[in-house]
């Protein structure tokens, strides 16, 4: 009879699943990223929604990776006004990939 048992649970370490987090630090990117097709699909059957949704999330991280060079900034606000401070999330996204 062979000793490796394939129901047998898994011997290895693993982290804290409990923890799920979509911060910069967990995730290893700096923004929430998605792929083109998800973001259209996504955008198309929330009927826009998902758009908030995305913007809301990059806010998030930009708010715990930098704290906006001090400023206190809320992501919900940012999120809803979402097209008027377009210009500003491509800045900090422009800013970071020259780092």
């Amino acid at each position: 009879m062979d000793e490796r048992n394939p129901y047998a649970p898994p011997t290895a370490a693993v982290s804290d699943i409990d923890g799920r987090s979509t911060s910069s630090e967990t995730t290893g990117t700096p923004f929430f990223a998605v792929t083109t097709f998800k973001y259209v699909l996504m955008f198309v059957c929330t009927f826009s929604f998902y758009q908030i949704y995305w913007f809301y999330k990059n806010w998030q991280l930009i708010k715990e990776r930098e704290g906006f060079a001090g400023l206190r900034i809320s992501p919900v606000p940012r999120a809803i006004c979402c097209l008027l401070l377009l210009p500003v999330l491509r800045g900090c996204v422009t800013t970071n990939t020259r780092r």
